[in-house]
């Protein structure tokens, strides 16, 4: 699996192609298919989203060209991003929720030899005073 820089990497590159996609395609449409630049953003977004609403669509053989390219390789730097996000989350947060399972487990095991261990040492004792009887 790769480490936390490999996969912020990944996330950086993701995201600065989408962006280049949007101003290349943005452009693009505004010229050749003759779109207002709002039009030419909510095209790019329903296509790369795979949405295609169908209200928008390019007419001439260079918009419909231009607009094959941009669903191989918009939909492939998208899917990439959301895989990066979701590697981001499992090397951070699902590693802080581990960390606080940890701890519940530890208290759940001090609970537990509260009541098994009748001589338990002291430390025990008073650490189950400070956090509470549970």
């Amino acid at each position: 699996m790769p480490d936390l820089r490999d996969v912020l990497k990944n996330l950086y590159m993701s995201v600065a192609l989408l962006c280049i996609i949007y101003v290349v395609g943005t452009v693009f449409y505004h010229h050749v298919e003759g779109w207002s630049y709002l039009d030419c953003v909510y095209f790019i977004t329903t296509t790369v989203a795979t949405v295609g609403y169908g209200d928008l669509h390019p007419v001439t053989p260079l918009g419909k060209m231009f607009t094959i390219g941009l669903i191989l390789v918009g939909v492939s730097i998208a899917l990439s991003a959301i895989y990066s996000i979701a590697a981001y989350r499992e090397r951070t947060f699902d590693q802080q929720l581990l960390n606080r399972l940890s701890i519940l487990r530890n208290l759940t095991s001090l609970h537990g030899l509260r009541h098994e261990d009748k001589k338990k040492p002291k430390f025990l004792q008073s650490l189950g005073q400070k956090i509470g009887e549970v």
